[in-house]
């Protein structure tokens, strides 16, 4: 099996449960930089009651893989996230990731609903080390 059908392992019983999941982190990032080849983390979040979580169930998007379909967070649910990752943790792979899906998907974002949650979890400061282009 392919490191990028791992994940399957995961979303394949949770479809079959009827499990309402979102798949974000470094898949979701994956599936929108069109890099499918190198993942191998999932991120996933069950329902809960973070409103950020509940924003990311109302926008959910739903794509085929290998036969099955996976539900991924909305890239902005997944930018958010890699910020707040990157506050926690430092590590300079959120905002490599954060870059690449605007680079790749940033034309089908909510740019608007992506500066509410930048705002409204304080990340201005993260999101301003995006803009810094690294030499």
């Amino acid at each position: 099996m392919r490191e990028a059908e791992l994940f399957l392992l995961f979303i394949r019983p949770m479809n079959q449960a009827g499990i309402r999941y979102v798949v974000t982190g470094s898949v979701a990032a994956i599936f929108y930089v069109i890099h499918i080849d190198t993942g191998f983390k999932a991120g996933i979040y069950l329902t809960g009651r973070d409103e950020l979580n509940a924003w990311a169930f109302r926008g959910k998007r739903s794509v085929q893989f290998e036969g099955e379909t996976v539900v991924l967070a909305p890239p902005e649910y997944v930018i958010i996230r890699k910020l707040e990752f990157y506050r926690e943790g430092g590590s300079e792979k959120h905002l490599r990731d954060i870059r690449s899906m605007l680079a790749i998907s940033g034309d089908q974002m909510d740019r608007s609903a992506l500066d509410q949650w930048i705002q409204h979890r304080a990340l201005q400061p993260q999101w301003t080390q995006v803009q810094v282009i690294p030499e």
